[in-house]
């Protein structure tokens, strides 16, 4: 380590970032803005070092996600790496289309065009906002506890956003039971034909691959926290014995 605190280059997938001089610079384990040169971050307690790059990933692009979005709902947070949230943007923006086409008309038209479109600029800032300055998803952190990958998977089984309320990521979490809740309660809706949007059949097909998106997340977020925590210990560890 050099000495003075002195922030050695840090390298990630090949993309290198110089952080020495710089009066702000960001922490690649948890995102936090360092103001000052230090060995390591005051938040996590990462020491910077060169011997991270693998468990980080490249940098996103604001503009390409926040124009994504603006395309379509979801895309920007597909460029994002944030799957779920996707899914969740995708099908609200499909809903919003098929309610605009068919269901808005005459002197009712303006009030939820307004609302429609507060949405989707709600969507686009959210794309933009939410990319991480190390493409980390929400609630990965070395403070993290190690976390079990099969309670995780068998949380989500049990109900979508169960097993990203067991890694950590509480908001998830609740937004996938809510949208898996009222997902089912449509489809319970459809069968007594009260549906105007989905099919039974096609509300089914959504949950079912809701449910599976859920597993998977809550199995991918689990090894990416333990694989984290793992490697930040073995820096920990190599910096105080070296």
């Amino acid at each position: 380590m050099p000495e003075g605190g002195r922030v050695q280059e840090i390298f990630i997938d090949g993309v290198s970032s110089r952080l020495e001089n710089r009066d702000k610079y960001i922490c690649p384990g948890c995102s936090e803005k360092i103001t000052s040169k230090t060995k390591e971050c005051p938040n996590c307690g990462l020491e910077f070092g060169k011997s991270y790059g693998h468990i980080l990933k490249n940098r996103k692009n604001k503009i390409a996600a926040a124009i994504g979005t603006a395309l379509f709902p979801g895309i920007g947070q597909l460029h994002n790496d944030q799957l779920e949230k996707s899914l969740i943007f995708l099908f609200l923006g499909v809903i919003s289309h098929h309610y605009i086409l068919n269901y808005i008309s005459g002197s009712y038209i303006f009030l939820p065009i307004i609302l429609i479109a507060l949405l989707w600029a709600y969507f686009i800032y959210d794309a933009y906002s939410s990319v991480p300055n190390f493409a980390y998803q929400e609630g990965i952190s070395p403070s993290n506890t190690e976390k079990s990958t099969i309670k995780a998977v068998l949380g989500s089984v049990v109900f979508p956003g169960i097993g990203q309320i067991y890694n950590g990521q509480y908001t998830k979490g609740a937004i996938m039971i809510l949208v898996e809740s009222i997902a089912f309660f449509y489809l319970h809706m459809t069968y007594y034909g009260f549906g105007i949007l989905l099919e039974p059949l096609h509300a089914l097909l959504f949950i079912a691959w809701l449910w599976a998106f859920n597993i998977y997340d809550a199995f991918m977020i689990s090894k990416k926290i333990n694989l984290l925590k793992g490697e930040i210990l073995s820096l920990k560890e190599t910096y105080r014995s070296g």
